[in-house]
């Protein structure tokens, strides 16, 4: 019993994953600094977490994330959380 409850808990979140990836795709993502913050504005994508790793190299200066996301994949918030975690 236990294991069907794990496999259908993991298969909502299955697709409750792939329906926000749906609603999300096609929008771009855009990140900025505005003095010293780091502002992310749209849905987690590797092009956005990889301008995200330039922009917090180029202005060390910067002290606070603000993200308004729609959110995405949880490895891509992973990978922006330990970039905002060894800046």
């Amino acid at each position: 019993m236990q294991v069907f409850q794990s496999m259908l808990m993991a298969s909502v979140a299955l697709v409750a994953e792939t329906t926000l990836q749906a609603n999300i795709t096609g929008t771009e993502t855009e990140v900025t600094v505005q003095e010293n913050v780091l502002i992310y504005t749209g849905p987690l994508s590797q092009d956005a977490n990889t301008r995200a790793a330039a922009l917090l190299k180029q202005f060390p200066q910067v002290q606070t994330l603000k993200i308004t996301s729609q959110g995405g994949e949880i490895g891509l918030g992973m990978d922006l959380g330990d970039l905002v975690y060894a800046h």
